[in-house]
C-alpha cells in the first residue's frame, strides 16, 4: 500500500495530498463524517465450556489446534475438537453472528507537521499484524465482501489500496474520501492502488463482484488481469474482454472458482447472479492453503508471491510452483495452451479494434475497388456481364436487391438501385463484405447465409467457430397487401442477354412510374470473440421506380420491430440435440419454435443440395 497512508498507535493518518491552504479551498471537508467506510469485524468463537478464544485464535489470525479453531475450517475439522461446528458448505449459514457490519468514518483533519498537508485521522482496531501489508488475509477480504453481498450490505467502491485487513477485521475507507486523496499519487500509483480494480462501466453488486475477482486472481496468479495503467487503455481491454482467464493462468486451479472469477472479470458476459452471490469461498480458502500454491495456511499471501510481479497484462502463465504433484508433460501442455489461448484472443481484439477503429475506411475502400473495377482496361467487356433489372417487373426488382443484400453481392445491389438510401445499404453490405474477408484473413474463420450455416454446423465433425451473416424469412407484399413469391437465390439477368421490355399489368411501365413495396426479415449477423448471433426482426418499406428502360429501387425506410441476441454454442447444441432426435428430419422445424428467425427447412435442404455441386 502507498506511504499516503499509514498507521500510528491505532490511529489512520491518510494524506490529503494537499496544503491546509489548497485543502481550504476544496469541499473535501465535508465527507469527514458522511462520507463512509465499512468495518467489518469478525468475532472470536465463544465454547461449550463458557471460554473464549485468545488472541492468537480470532478468525483469520493463527490457531493453535486445541478447541479454538478457525472460524472456516471444515467440519471434519471442527469434529476432531470441542468448538462448535460451522457451516462447510457455505460461510457463515449457521452463525453470522460472528461478523459485524458497522460504518465508519475518518474522526478529524489536522495539518501534518513536516509537509503541512491536510491529514484526514480516524481510530481503528489493535491488530498484531500490519493491516496496510499489500496482500495480507486475503481470504478475510474476500470472505468480508461476500458476506457483505449476502446481506445486501453496500461496500464502498475502493481499490485493494483503500482495504485494509487486521486480524480480525478488514476496513473499507471512505470512498469518496479515498479516491480524492489517492489524486495526489501519480498516475501509475494510483492505478496500481484503486484503478486497476475497478470498471468503471458498474456499479452496485457487479461492481463489487468485479473488484473482488480482480482481488483473487492477483492472489493466485500473481498478477493483475487488467494491469495497464493507463486508464482509458485498461477501461478498453475490460470492455474487450483482453485478459488471460484463471483457468489459464493457474495450474490445476479449481474450475468453479476459476469459472466464478472469469465470468465476473468480463462484463460482456451473461452473468449469473446467484452464481456470483455464492461466491465458493471454501475453495478460495483452500486454493490459497495448498502447500505448494501462493498461499500460506492462514490465508495470507506471502511476500515472495508478491515481490516481483510483472505488473502488464501478457501471454505469460504463471503457475502455482506444485510441480511435486503434477507431471512436467502436463504443465507444459497447460502452459502451451495458455499461451495459444492468449495470442489467438490477442489477435481476434486486435482485428476487431481495428475494424471499428476504421469502419469509414473500409467503407470507402470497399467502394473505391468497385471504382477502381470499373476504370480498368476491360472496363466495356465487364459492362456485357454486370447484372440488371431490365426485364424484371418492380417485384422482382425488389427481390434482386434483397438477393444481394443477403449474399453480400454488392454488385447485385449496385445494379438493382439509385439513390441515398440504397446507396446507404450499399455501404453498409460493403464494409460488412470487407469484415467477413479480413476476419477470415486474421484467424480462418468463414462466414456464411443462414441456410449454409445450419448445414455447417449439423456436420458431425464441425468443431469450428465460423459466423453467420444474411436474411431469413423472406416475405413481401404489394400496396394492396396482396402477398408476393420470393427467391433469396433469383434467376439472374445480365446485361449481354439482351432482356426485352418489361410488362407490368400488361402495359410497358412509363418513365417515372412508382410502386411501393412492405418487404419484411431477419437480418441475422454474428459477432463477437464468444460468438452472438444478433437478430434483427425488420420490415421496410420499399419504393421503386421505373427509370429510362427498367425499375430501381430508389427508396427505403427501415424499421426494427424486435431485436434479440443468441449465445451461438447454445443454438449449435440446440440444433444438433434435434437432430438426434429426428433422424435428420424436421430438425428446423423443431429449432424454429425458439428460434424462429431460422430458415425454413426447404431453404436449408435446398443449399445442402447446392453444396454437393
Amino acid at each position: 500500500m502507498s506511504t499516503f497512508i499509514s498507521i500510528s498507535s491505532s490511529e489512520l493518518r491518510m494524506d490529503s495530498g494537499l496544503t491546509e491552504s489548497a485543502f481550504g479551498k476544496t469541499n473535501l471537508a465535508q465527507f469527514l463524517t458522511t462520507d463512509k467506510g465499512l468495518l467489518v469485524k469478525f468475532r472470536p468463537k465463544a465454547l461449550k465450556n463458557g471460554g473464549k478464544c485468545g488472541d492468537a485464535d480470532k478468525y483469520g489470525g493463527k490457531h493453535s489446534g486445541g478447541e479454538c479453531g478457525d472460524f472456516y475450517r471444515t467440519n471434519k475439522a471442527l469434529s476432531a475438537s470441542s468448538a462448535e461446528p460451522a457451516a462447510a458448505s457455505g460461510l457463515f449459514q449457521e452463525s453470522p453472528e460472528f461478523v459485524e457490519f458497522s460504518p465508519w468514518t475518518f474522526s478529524h483533519i489536522e495539518a501534518d507537521k513536516d509537509s503541512g498537508h491536510a491529514i484526514f485521522c480516524g481510530q481503528i482496531p489493535s491488530s498484531n499484524e500490519n493491516p496496510l501489508r499489500k496482500n495480507h488475509n486475503i481470504f478475510l477480504i474476500v470472505a468480508a465482501m461476500t458476506e457483505a453481498l449476502k446481506r445486501s450490505i453496500d461496500v464502498p467502491a475502493v481499490g485493494l489500496g483503500g482495504i485494509l485487513a487486521g486480524d480480525d477485521y478488514v476496513l473499507f475507507l471512505p470512498e469518496i474520501t479515498f479516491e480524492n486523496c489517492t489524486n495526489a499519487l501519480s498516475k501509475e500509483e494510483k492505478a496500481l492502488t484503486d484503478g486497476v480494480y475497478k470498471f468503471k462501466g458498474l456499479s452496485g453488486a457487479k461492481a463489487v463482484h468485479f473488484t473482488r475477482a480482480v482481488i483473487v486472481y492477483e492472489a493466485l496468479a500473481k498478477k493483475l488481469p487488467f494491469a495497464r495503467t493507463e486508464e482509458e487503455k485498461r477501461q478498453k481491454d475490460i470492455i474487450d474482454g483482453l485478459f488471460l482467464p484463471l483457468e489459464y493462468a493457474v495450474f490445476n486451479i479449481d474450475k468453479t472458482l476459476a469459472a466464478a472469477v472469469d465470468e465476473a472479470l468480463s462484463p460482456d458476459k451473461v452473468k449469473s447472479a446467484e452464481f456470483q452471490e455464492n461466491f465458493p469461498i471454501e475453495i478460495l480458502k483452500k486454493e490459497l492453503e495448498t502447500n505448494g500454491g501462493h498461499g500460506k495456511p492462514d490465508g495470507k499471501i506471502t511476500e515472495s508471491a508478491n515481490g516481483n510481479r510483472k505488473q502488464e497484462t501478457g501471454s505469460s502463465v504463471f503457475s502455482r510452483d506444485d510441480a511435486g504433484n503434477a507431471e512436467s508433460m502436463e504443465r507444459e501442455k497447460f502452459e502451451r495452451d495458455g499461451k495459444l489461448f492468449f495470442e489467438k484472443l490477442n489477435k481476434k481484439i486486435k482485428f476487431k479494434r481495428a475494424v471499428h477503429k476504421n469502419k469509414g475506411l473500409i467503407a470507402a475502400t470497399a467502394i473505391a475497388l468497385i471504382v477502381t473495377v470499373f476504370a480498368s482496361a476491360d472496363y466495356a467487356k465487364r459492362l456485357s456481364g454486370l447484372p440488371t433489372t431490365k426485364g424484371l417487373t418492380a417485384a422482382e426488382t425488389v427481390n434482386q436487391f434483397y438477393a444481394g443484400i443477403h449474399s453480400l453481392d454488392s454488385e447485385l445491389i449496385k445494379q438493382s438501385c439509385r439513390g441515398a438510401e440504397p446507396a446507404a445499404v450499399l455501404n453498409s453490405v460493403s464494409t460488412i463484405y470487407v469484415t467477413v474477408k479480413a476476419r477470415t484473413a486474421y484467424d480462418g474463420g468463414d462466414t456464411y447465409t443462414p441456410e449454409r450455416w445450419v448445414n455447417v454446423v449439423l456436420n458431425p465433425k464441425y468443431k469450428g467457430h465460423d459466423w453467420m451473416y444474411g436474411l431469413s424469412h423472406l416475405a413481401m407484399h404489394n400496396s394492396n397487401g396482396d402477398t408476393l413469391p420470393t427467391d433469396i437465390y433469383p434467376k439472374i439477368i445480365k446485361r449481354n442477354e439482351k432482356p426485352g421490355p418489361v410488362k407490368e399489368d400488361s402495359a410497358i411501365p412509363q418513365e417515372g412510374d412508382q410502386k411501393n413495396f412492405i418487404v419484411s426479415y431477419y437480418k441475422i449477423i454474428t459477432s463477437g470473440e464468444n460468438p452472438v448471433i444478433n437478430v434483427d426482426k425488420t420490415e421496410d418499406l420499399v419504393q421503386c421506380s421505373f427509370i429510362k428502360d427498367r425499375w430501381l429501387v430508389t427508396g427505403i425506410k427501415t424499421e426494427i420491430l424486435e431485436s434479440s441476441k443468441f449465445e451461438m454454442a447454445p443454438v449449435v447444441e440446440d440444433l444438433k440435440y434435434s437432430l438426434s432426435k429426428t433422424d435428420g428430419g424436421g430438425v428446423i422445424a423443431g429449432g424454429q419454435k425458439k428460434y424462429p428467425w431460422l430458415p425454413d427447412e426447404k431453404i436449408v435442404n435446398a443449399e445442402k443440395e447446392r453444396m454437393k455441386v
